[in-house]
């Protein structure tokens, strides 16, 4: 089966789910709590959402820039957005949109699509640490919660912990491996070629992947003071993501979330778009977004509300990736043209 027929009947699962969801709670209860957020609450979220994709995009721009890589910010923008539109639609771990952005700067200006890729791959890398600090912050908020600390049954909480120490593990792994250039994939990818079966596939793959460990090295390494300036955009935008449920709340009922209240949301919301097994955790995260509301005391409607709003939100700004993917005829680029020009590196 095709990938795109997967990525279709995934989406589709995904929207059965959410429709499912709706239907259990009901219809004109959800169409009650919609109506009073209003189109300007549905704006001022989707603007902060906006916010939050150009300051990342920034980020990128700039560390670009600083290894030489001259793009201006109209085409940096539209890269990002089509990074953003793959990211979303295809299950993934927020890394599915990467080689199609290098792709796209590659193509326009004649350049290493290996090379941007390395610049993406540390932008992206940023922006995950800014989650990660953000979940662990998270985290401890619930823990130490006097409200919900003791509310959370313990297999949830265990969970979440587990979760966080599991991904700062890869997250140091995979930090320390590039400072280092210890170059863990081609020692995986030697060690494979051991095996008989795998010997000829390891022999065209290990070359390209040793090149481009040295070439993340180089970029990680380059200009600690852009990484440094990307992180903090990073965190900013984050941050707008973990207080921007607050908007959705005061225009229901002019109540402002409490700090714990916030990091419920975003931590257990986080966790679960980490699990990409739908387009971009479609029908997974309404789920757990339905159990962190009735935690939270508040009704089933209100919950099935912020998750529409939230996700209109997401797949309008991924709508628009979507658009220039297809604009750009980015959808039948051959695999093996993304990435790989290994032989541009100098």
């Amino acid at each position: 089966m095709k990938k795109p027929l997967i990525y279709l009947l995934l989406f589709l699962l995904g929207l059965g789910i959410i429709i499912t969801i709706c239907a259990i709670i009901g219809f004109e209860k959800i169409w009650l709590n919609l109506a009073a957020i209003g189109w300007l609450g549905a704006g001022v979220f989707f603007l902060a959402g906006a916010i939050s994709l150009a300051l990342t995009g920034l980020g990128w721009w700039l560390i670009m820039k600083s290894y030489q890589i001259k793009v201006s910010a109209r085409h940096a923008t539209v890269a990002h957005m089509i990074a953003y539109g793959m990211n979303i639609f295809i299950p993934s771990f927020y890394i599915g949109g990467e080689p199609f952005r290098s792709y796209y700067i590659g193509k326009v200006y004649n350049i290493s699509k290996t090379k941007v890729f390395a610049t993406a791959i540390y932008a992206k890398f940023m922006e995950l640490l800014a989650f990660l600090l953000f979940l662990y912050i998270g985290t401890v908020l619930i823990v130490m919660s006097p409200t919900y600390g003791t509310k959370i049954p313990p297999a949830i909480r265990d969970m979440i912990i587990g979760v966080d120490i599991f991904l700062g593990f890869i997250f140091v792994m995979f930090f320390w491996g590039i400072l280092r250039n210890f170059q863990m994939l081609t020692k995986l990818f030697t060690f494979m070629r051991k095996f008989r079966l795998l010997e000829k596939p390891m022999d065209k793959i290990i070359p390209g992947t040793q090149k481009m460990e040295v070439l993340f090295h180089e970029v990680f390494c380059h200009n600690w003071r852009v990484g440094f300036t990307a992180f903090g955009l990073a965190c900013i935008a984050v941050t707008i993501t973990f207080v921007k449920p607050v908007l959705i709340f005061y225009c229901l009922n002019g109540q402002i979330l409490s700090w714990d209240e916030l990091a419920l949301i975003f931590t257990v919301g986080q966790i679960l778009l980490s699990f990409h097994v739908t387009p971009g955790g479609m029908g997974l995260w309404e789920g757990g977004q339905i159990g962190v509301f009735h935690l939270m005391g508040m009704g089933s409607a209100v919950a099935a509300a912020f998750m529409l709003i939230a996700r209109l939100s997401d797949f309008l700004l991924a709508g628009i990736g979507g658009y220039l993917i297809v604009h750009f005829n980015l959808v039948h680029v051959p695999k093996e043209e993304l990435v790989v020009d290994t032989d541009k590196l100098v």
